[in-house]
């Protein structure tokens, strides 16, 4: 998988041609070792957010040095971009205290029609 992502947006460049919203920058991706280790911690907190109706991403930075997670509430939402496995982690550990609270308020504490 690359740290590149795959959206490709009508951004004319100076010749008026369309290229990538972003592009490569050379340097090697962190990534793969900020995920390290986080695996089974990723996945239980996309699954309970997702069944919570909490909205769940998870991406990258353009330059690959960090990783890019966020969670979406009816009320807002919350974003880090952790560049090490103990920041990931410790993110990881607060965004499954905010799903915690959003499976205790129950689908009936959202209003009609909210995600």
């Amino acid at each position: 998988m690359s740290n590149v992502q795959t959206r490709v947006g009508l951004v004319p460049d100076a010749r008026s041609r369309i290229r990538p919203l972003h592009e490569r920058t050379g340097a090697p991706s962190r990534v793969p070792g900020i995920l390290e280790g986080n695996e089974a911690a990723l996945c239980e907190l996309m699954t309970r957010a997702v069944k919570a109706g909490v909205g769940f991403l998870l991406g990258s930075t353009r330059d690959g040095g960090a990783v890019s997670l966020t969670l979406y509430f009816f009320a807002g939402g919350r974003r880090t971009y952790p560049s090490s496995p103990d920041a990931l982690a410790a993110d990881i550990d607060e965004f499954l205290g905010l799903v915690e609270r959003e499976e205790a308020r129950g689908p009936a504490a959202r209003p009609i029609g909210a995600p």
